[in-house]
Order: C-alpha cells, then structure tokens, then sequence
C-alpha cells in the first residue's frame, strides 16, 4: 500500500526474478478507491518492467500491458495496455509511485542495487 497524505492512494506489486544472470522486476499499479467497504468500479492497473535495458548501464522501467499474469478481477480494475498507459493522464503518477517502490521497498530495492534502502 502506497499512502498519500496519509490516506491510501495505491496498492503495488512487485515480482522480483533474474534471468540470464540479470535481475528484473515486474511492478503493477492499481489506483483506486480504498478502504473497508469500498467498491472497485475506479480502479486502475499500470504496468511496468523495470531492469536492464539495451544502450544503459542502469536499470529502467518500461511500460508493459497491466497485471498480464494475473487473473481479472474488481481489485485490478481496468488494466491498461501498454499504450493505453502511456497516452493516460495519470502516468506521471503512475512513474512517481514506481520511482519510490524501486528505491524505498525493503525487496525490490536490494535486487537490483545489492544493498538496502537508506532514507
């Protein structure tokens, strides 16, 4: 759970892997209405991977189809293509809430950095 103002503002999820030798993360963002008896008519999935990528040194994150392996369901909402994700108003919101998983969450953040988030 991601907060904002102290209010729930998204849920992530993160799979960590490694293949061929490279470490790689699959991120999944939903916005939404949240709280205890809230209906999930408002949520949105984002989609990314995030690692190694042609002509960089450094990790990046790259817009891919929304929670492709997960089954569909109220909790994911709409799950936005790829380009649909990119053409969405709320995309710098989406990179925003990636930008702080990759570097503050206690897993995904030593995967691809070998060392533990200090704030």
């Amino acid at each position: 759970m991601v907060t904002r103002d102290g209010a729930p503002y998204a849920v992530f999820f993160a799979s960590c892997y490694q293949h061929d030798g490279e470490n790689e993360s699959w991120i999944d963002v939903v916005f939404g209405t949240w709280g205890r008896g809230t209906e999930h008519d408002d949520h949105l999935t984002f989609g990314c991977r995030f690692g190694p990528v042609q002509g960089s040194d450094l990790p990046a994150a790259t817009a891919v189809d929304a929670a492709a392996v997960a089954p569909d369901s109220a909790l994911f909402g709409r799950k936005l293509s790829r380009a649909q994700a990119l053409a969405h108003p709320r995309v710098r919101e989406f990179w925003d809430v990636v930008d702080f998983v990759v570097g503050a969450d206690p897993i995904v953040h030593p995967h691809h950095y070998g060392h533990a988030y200090r704030a």
